[in-house]
């Protein structure tokens, strides 16, 4: 499978949103199990979540990095980095889910058993914890 991302630039408002999305098949036609499955999901997770980008027609990993005014660029653009291997990495821990989903036709409690979430605390499944 190969994961792409995005980073769109709000400087309006002082963020930056960073997206990573796959091929995990066709969202439309499980659109309601994917929903559940994502529901599921985010609320384990601290600083990215998976939604059904409304323009890709896809899931994806976001996470919005808020840029500090006084920040220099250095540390604006570590962080959006940091950010992308992130959203990128907890993606690729998901994506059997959505696959199991879209091209398995299983249940949304099949495909949640294909993603470890941790217990006990929210975290990133891949990255940083509380």
């Amino acid at each position: 499978m190969i994961v792409g991302g995005s980073i769109q630039v709000f400087e309006d408002i002082g963020t930056v949103r960073v997206i990573a999305f796959g091929g995990v098949g066709n969202p439309g036609d499980c659109r309601t199990q994917l929903d559940e499955l994502i529901g599921l999901i985010n609320p384990t997770l601290l600083d990215v979540s998976f939604e059904i980008d409304l323009v890709l027609q896809m899931p994806v990993c976001r996470a919005v990095v808020r840029v500090d005014e006084n920040a220099s660029a250095e540390d604006i653009s570590s962080e959006v980095i940091r950010t992308l291997g992130s959203v990128t990495a907890n993606f690729a821990v998901v994506a059997p889910a959505f696959l199991a989903i879209t091209a398995d036709n299983k249940s949304v409690d099949e495909a949640l058993s294909r993603v470890r979430i941790p217990e006990g605390t929210k975290k990133s499944l891949i990255g940083r914890e509380s």
